[in-house]
């Protein structure tokens, strides 16, 4: 997951810049990917780590308002408070939480529910951690429309049931642009989304990874080219 690491190291060498520039307890000194879970603390939540640390938020600058009925994936800013909880591995002063799209792997067992006026993306990079495959990628956006929706979705298509598959399981990764993006208006832009794996997970699927399909964004022509990449579960 090259793309969100990057993002991570320029994230924490800015949080070094910001230090020399003020005083050190009023900026954060460390970022992670995790997901933040309802909790019944006075913040609402807590963050279970990729790596299995977890993270108490005893204090939190700003405000979030934590969904309660799901589990969010996102990068939580913070510093570390030297006063230990227990059960937790850090203590925190989170200064800031970016979400992340966290969506589950959508079963299709109607061919009404596909679109086929999908745009198309390049994939720059996969990875599983916490239960989820988090999946970087590029897409075209219009940095002009004000009413634009955007929308990444991870597909089973089962409409003639179960697939059959070998070494790797097969899975289609759709992005939309609505409205959809001019010829000369779209600027090539980069996302993360993380994608729930629930009963698609490896002990449950007896196979060495997915092969994930997607329209490619560097296709040339009339027509979009369909790609696949294939991801270990080991990976």
């Amino acid at each position: 997951m090259k793309k969100l690491l990057t993002l991570l190291f320029v994230a924490l060498a800015a949080i070094t810049v910001l230090q020399s520039c003020s005083k050190e307890d009023e900026q954060p000194d460390k970022v992670v990917l995790a997901s933040i879970i309802p909790y019944w603390n006075e913040a609402g939540f807590a963050c279970q780590l990729d790596n299995g640390e977890t993270l108490y938020p005893s204090r939190v600058r700003g405000s979030y308002k934590v969904n309660q009925d799901v589990v969010q994936r996102g990068l939580i800013y913070f510093k570390e408070l030297s006063t230990p909880i227990p059960g937790f591995t850090y203590n925190a002063d989170v200064f800031n939480i970016v979400e992340i799209t966290t969506k589950e792997i959508e079963q299709l067992k109607d061919s009404t529910q596909i679109d086929k006026n999908t745009d198309p993306l390049q994939i720059d990079g996969m990875s599983f951690g916490g239960g989820y495959l988090n999946v970087d990628y590029t897409a075209k956006v219009d940095p002009y429309a004000t009413d634009k929706v955007l929308t990444i979705s991870l597909l089973d298509n089962r409409i003639n049931g179960k697939p059959e598959y070998g070494d790797y399981y097969p899975l289609e990764l759709q992005f939309k642009h609505t409205p959809k993006v001019g010829a000369n208006r779209g600027t090539k832009t980069a996302f993360t989304a993380c994608f729930y794996l629930g009963t698609m997970s490896p002990k449950y699927l007896k196979c060495k990874g997915y092969k994930i399909s997607y329209k490619d964004l560097n296709s040339t022509g009339d027509t979009l080219e369909v790609k696949s990449i294939n991801i270990d579960f080991t990976e």
